[in-house]
């Protein structure tokens, strides 16, 4: 029968001659920045041709980039990104990667990405990013893109698993979809498998559950089909689908949605948040969520705590008593609670404790060590620390309607978030 889920074929382009797109009305599109040149009016056919289930996959054109010895024009590709995402609710936005950096250099790369949206007054939405796993860093980043919620995660065969198809490849595969199914059932509904893409391997597509895959074949090869007569690009790239379609049912996991239907989601959220009244928040809000955000959303009560980490000073104290009122972080590891009401659990002293409550609000970006020391009245992190910015870069999450509770031990696990319950 397949896996349970549907898996989307995504064609790369330019196509040429340009007029041949028409043939893959329906399909699904990846587009590069590193081949923005060549597109001409094929960015506009594809904006008009692609699925309305299917995905329009902006590539940052790192990999081009890597291949030829020139640095990634981070601020261009952000420009074109959002500019793009304005207006194709299919589009998703690869987050520029390092190819052969470690996590440190990708994370690094991450902050220059959110700093040139800052610059360029550019906004890409969180949830329509996709961040790369690269298959020689460790399993643990992994999970961290989890913890940070990002809707799409992509994975890129890279180090001693850069060629595809091999032993070492296929166990490595495994074992991170391994990985991600055992995390996500340990964390007992507080996290939920994101949409996972294979880079450039659409070939091992149909062997996995990835939900979509891109390849260039269509776009590469297709003259050698030319003599089948009119409709070849089509017959084609029906082939290439067919293994892919046959290895799975058809219909979305439950945890995703097609991207534009996420994107039409979270735009109606964030609209009525900012402009509905209390009478119909509650229903409106449900109404406009995906169902994987219907899962994790909290209201009234707090049913997820935050881990703050006491080993190096009092801050949970801080917190209670108002003298901080910014939890700083690595990444945005706390998109998911933006907004709600969360329990503050002191870690570091002992057994996990929940100490009190607070509501936490939109984060911010301190894109270097001077900005991260003058906020310092509000993160009391104290220069030096092993929670320091470092130079790398950090995010502030306010914290407002602190409140103080009886304190009570937490038996549940998680590395950043834990269920209360």
């Amino acid at each position: 029968m397949g896996d349970a889920m549907k898996k989307r074929t995504v064609f790369g382009l330019p196509l040429t001659p340009i007029h041949l797109l028409e043939q893959l009305k329906g399909e699904s599109f990846c587009l590069s920045y590193a081949t923005r040149n060549r597109l001409g009016r094929q960015l506009d056919d594809a904006i008009r041709l692609v699925a309305d289930d299917g995905i329009l996959l902006l590539d940052n054109g790192a990999f081009s980039a890597w291949r030829s010895g020139v640095p990634m024009d981070v601020d261009g590709f952000v420009r074109w990104a959002a500019d793009i995402c304005r207006r194709c609710p299919q589009a998703v936005v690869v987050v520029p990667d390092v190819i052969d950096g470690d996590e440190l250099a990708n994370d690094e790369m991450r902050l220059d990405f959110s700093g040139a949206m800052l610059e360029a007054d550019a906004f890409i939405p969180g949830e329509r990013m996709m961040m790369v796993w690269h298959m020689h860093e460790s399993l643990d980043r992994l999970t961290g893109l989890i913890e940070g919620c990002y809707q799409y995660i992509a994975i890129g065969s890279s180090g001693e698993y850069a060629k595809v198809g091999t032993p070492q490849w296929h166990a490595r595969i495994a074992e991170a979809f391994d990985h991600i199914e055992r995390f996500c059932a340990d964390s007992e509904g507080a996290y939920v498998r994101p949409w996972i893409h294979m880079m450039r391997a659409q070939s091992e597509a149909h062997r996995y559950p990835f939900d979509s895959a891109d390849s260039c074949s269509v776009a590469v090869n297709h003259c050698r089909y030319k003599a089948e007569g009119e409709g070849h690009v089509a017959r084609y790239a029906k082939r290439i689908r067919g293994r892919i379609d046959s290895s799975c049912v058809g219909i979305d996991r439950l945890e995703v949605e097609a991207p534009a239907e996420a994107a039409r989601m979270f735009d109606e959220l964030r609209h009525r948040v900012k402009h509905g009244t209390a009478a119909d928040s509650r229903a409106a809000i449900e109404a406009s969520l995906s169902r994987m955000e219907q899962r994790a959303i909290e209201f009234e009560t707090a049913t997820r705590g935050v881990n703050i980490n006491d080993g190096d000073a009092p801050y949970t104290d801080m917190i209670m008593a108002g003298v901080k009122t910014v939890e700083t972080r690595a990444s945005r590891s706390l998109d998911s609670v933006v907004g709600k009401r969360v329990g503050i659990i002191r870690t570091g002293q002992g057994k996990a404790t929940l100490v009190g409550y607070a509501t936490i609000g939109e984060p911010y970006c301190y894109p270097n060590v001077d900005e991260f020391r003058r906020d310092y009245q509000r993160h009391r992190v104290q220069p030096g620390s092993r929670f320091d910015c470092g130079g790398v870069g950090k995010w502030g999450y306010p914290l407002t309607n602190v409140e103080r509770t009886q304190e009570r031990t937490i038996e549940r696990r998680g590395n950043v978030l834990r269920r209360l319950d």
